[in-house]
């Protein structure tokens, strides 16, 4: 029963580490990534304001034909 004890302890404190491992990578990965997902979060908002513009400066044409259809 020691035995049991001692390996099942064993096996706790390896999956300790290898939690500890995986938590020091999992944050080593996110620091490199941040920069990365910074420069995507900035792209993305560019993006929506040209598709917001590009509505914008579609507008009049839109305009311009709904009221040749009720003349």
């Amino acid at each position: 029963m020691k035995d049991k004890i001692n390996e099942i302890s064993a096996r706790m404190n390896n999956l300790d580490a290898q939690m500890n491992k995986i938590t020091h990578l999992t944050s080593k990965i996110d620091n490199n990534l941040k920069v990365k997902r910074k420069e995507i979060q900035k792209l993305d908002i560019v993006n929506n304001d040209l598709q917001k513009l590009n509505k914008l400066c579609e507008f009049p044409q839109i305009l311009k034909q709904d009221l040749e259809q009720y003349h």
